[in-house]
């Protein structure tokens, strides 16, 4: 287990790696007052309305320098980001289980852990049993939406980059 490190470049490149095949990852550099940050995300498992309104729209308006020595994510957490399903996590595997399921991560320069914003957005139908082959024996799902659809319905399942 791999946890995060205070390093942002350490934590911004081990991401990339990670995830360095996956065309579904994104990964978004900002600044927050006179810190440096990322946030990530997994294409269409996320609802991007929610990603610009509730995270990035308020980060961006902040200036952590008058924070002064508090802890930058408690900040984040109880001051700024008004998204209800808020979690930390101190390892990349748990970053990783949290992208996976729909999460925005946040790292922030300094800090040795990560947010994860709970911001969810299933587009497209969800996969389902046939209601006219239910004695057809074998798989019940398919890949019938676009691309990006079915990596998504892929992530939901696999929780691994």
């Amino acid at each position: 287990m791999i946890y995060l490190t205070n390093d942002y470049e350490i934590n911004r490149l081990k991401f990339k790696d990670d995830f360095r095949d996956c065309s579904d990852f994104l990964l978004k550099e900002i600044e927050i007052g006179d810190k440096r940050a990322f946030v990530s995300v997994m294409d269409g498992l996320v609802d991007s309305l929610q990603l610009g309104q509730m995270i990035a729209e308020p980060l961006l308006k902040t200036d952590m320098s008058l924070c002064g020595e508090l802890d930058p994510l408690e900040i984040i957490k109880k001051r700024l980001v008004q998204c209800a399903e808020q979690n930390e996590a101190a390892t990349f595997d748990d970053a990783y289980y949290f992208l996976m399921s729909g999460f925005a991560v946040l790292v922030v320069e300094g800090c040795s852990r990560a947010l994860a914003f709970g911001i969810q957005g299933w587009t497209r139908r969800d996969t389902s049993e046939p209601k006219t082959e239910a004695n057809v024996k074998g798989a019940k799902e398919c890949f019938f939406e676009s691309i990006n659809d079915n990596k998504a319905l892929l992530r939901k399942r696999l929780k691994t980059p």
